[in-house]
């Protein structure tokens, strides 16, 4: 009895719809029957089914794999108000998709345009995709908001608006889209809606790095690390590029194996900066190629061929501060053979990409005549490059012109200002040079009381000449501040500190005794230094 009524049920049951045989074929793995059913169905109207026929072409699932056709059968439900075909409408566009790896385009041409007679790719529109987008959007597609808040702030296809971009972000971030309340962020923080706004911005894109959106994990590390809008915290920073970088963004690889080989915010650690610097590297960043150079050639245990190798992978690429290293390397010989034509070949392009050190480098070849024809024009015109930004050694190059007349006529004023400049951006020769000129009267007038005063920043300033110098000018009194004993301090203090002048001073002070009580043992002393400098310059130039 029982057995009898299920079977009379069994036999009451309503046949299945086509849409229901076609969802149960593709359930079945029938997928060719499946999409011979959902092309009559939108064959006759039915949007639904051009939709679900649209993705099997897409994805070429029971038919030949065709992305043209997916479009069009996608427009005829997106026409027909399905919001999903929509928002495939406007994804499609906003990529572009190019011939699926199914379509042999290389065999039989003919019979590809047989096959394919609209072609076999979509070409990227962004007004397309602005239109369907905003269709989609408007239906409630978090995607095609999220795609649509883009085009607006980017303008593609469409006149930027950032605050309809704002608009369309915030939508889609309320409803927990963790790109969108990035893409907010970012907004206020770049200042597109106005001034800079971190505090505004902060909330949305500590959501979103909360959500996992390494984006905005690499953002706030960056924020803490410069303290922008949050307190700085390298530690924090660091934490967050981390997560960044496990999470695969590239420029957080790079930072945290910078922040391994500096030890910010973690403690110094050679091989997780290398670990993490080859990670970058090897997707193509070429700053980390260079920070990889910059680790090998580091400490103790540097090991310069590896450095080398790592800087031209980077200089090739048109890295300058890559470039300039290399060029460094070649001029002494380091990890490369000694090469001044290829320094003086690297020093122009690090030049061009406006390293500024690279213009000082270049000049002083030019001046020279290493690895290039001797210009003093070309010299002259690097250096006033250099000397335009700044940069100190550029600045005393030029006063050495002027005062050697390199260029032309002699000029001492000319010197004076430019050793001036450079001595006010730190370059200790210059100091040096301004104690010299000011103590031996080249100037024309008597600006001797100055001298001690630029010996002595020219000795805070690590010119070890300087301070010998000053230590001379204190022993003999010659400037009128007499002081033997400070003088010879700072004489035996500079020799400590490799000066070959300063050794050669003391040992003659004691021989002669001029100003202080003749001292044969300590001149003998300082002597056998001055000798075993001597021939330690040797080994070291054989």
């Amino acid at each position: 009895m029982f057995f009898s009524g299920l079977l009379d049920r069994v036999r009451r049951r309503p046949p299945m719809t086509p849409h229901e045989q076609a969802v149960a074929a593709d359930r079945q793995g029938r997928h060719v029957q499946a999409a011979a059913t959902w092309r009559r169905l939108a064959e006759a109207g039915d949007a639904e089914a051009a939709y679900a026929l649209a993705q099997r072409h897409e994805l070429g699932q029971g038919v030949v794999q065709n992305h043209v056709e997916a479009v069009r059968l996608y427009r005829q439900a997106a026409c027909a108000g399905v919001n999903a075909a929509q928002a495939k409408l406007g994804e499609i566009y906003f990529y572009g998709r190019a011939a699926p790896a199914t379509v042999e385009l290389a065999a039989a041409p003919g019979a590809l345009r047989d096959l394919f007679p609209s072609g076999v790719t979509v070409p990227r529109d962004y007004a397309e995709a602005a239109h369907w987008s905003r269709l989609a959007a408007e239906g409630g597609d978090t995607a095609a908001q999220v795609r649509l808040a883009f085009i607006y702030a980017a303008g593609l296809g469409v006149v930027q608006d950032h605050a309809l971009a704002e608009r369309w972000f915030e939508v889609a971030a309320t409803a927990g889209d963790d790109g969108a309340a990035f893409g907010l962020a970012m907004l206020y923080a770049g200042g597109q809606l106005g001034d800079v706004d971190i505090e505004r911005a902060l909330p949305w894109m500590q959501a979103a790095a909360a959500s996992g959106n390494s984006g905005a994990q690499l953002s706030l590390g960056v924020l803490h690390l410069r303290g922008e809008g949050v307190g700085s915290d390298e530690q924090r920073s660091a934490e967050w590029i981390a997560r960044a970088a496990e999470a695969g963004e590239l420029e957080a690889m790079y930072l945290l194996g910078q922040f391994h080989r500096l030890g910010l915010g973690v403690p110094p650690a050679a091989s997780e900066a290398e670990t993490w610097l080859r990670r970058a590297a090897v997707r193509g960043h070429v700053k980390a190629m260079t920070a990889l150079g910059d680790l090998f050639a580091a400490g103790a245990s540097a090991d310069l061929a590896a450095a080398g190798a790592h800087y031209r992978e980077a200089a090739e690429l048109g890295d300058g501060p890559a470039q300039f290293a290399l060029a460094e390397l070649y001029l002494q010989g380091r990890g490369v053979p000694f090469d001044v034509h290829e320094a003086a070949r690297w020093f122009r392009s690090a030049a061009l990409q406006d390293v500024v050190p690279a213009y000082e480098r270049l000049g002083a070849l030019y001046a020279d005549g290493h690895g290039v024809e001797k210009d003093i024009v070309a010299a002259r015109d690097w250096f006033e490059r250099g000397a335009a930004r700044g940069h100190g050694p550029a600045l005393f190059a030029l006063g050495v012109i002027e005062e050697y007349g390199l260029a032309g006529t002699q000029d001492a004023t000319a010197a004076e200002r430019w050793y001036l400049q450079a001595a006010e951006a730190g370059v200790g020769e210059a100091c040096l040079k301004l104690g010299l000129m000011y103590a031996d009267g080249t100037l024309g007038f008597d600006q001797r009381a100055l001298a001690l005063d630029w010996f002595l920043k020219g000795e805070r300033l690590g010119n070890l000449d300087a301070a010998c110098n000053l230590g001379l000018l204190q022993v003999s009194g010659a400037l009128g501040r007499r002081d033997v004993a400070q003088g010879l301090r700072r004489l035996e203090k500079t020799a400590g500190a490799g000066s070959r002048a300063a050794v050669s001073a003391l040992a003659r002070i004691f021989r002669d005794g001029e100003y202080v009580e003749p001292d044969f043992r300590a001149a003998e002393h300082w002597l056998r230094n001055a000798r075993e400098a001597d021939v330690a310059d040797g080994d070291e130039q054989r």
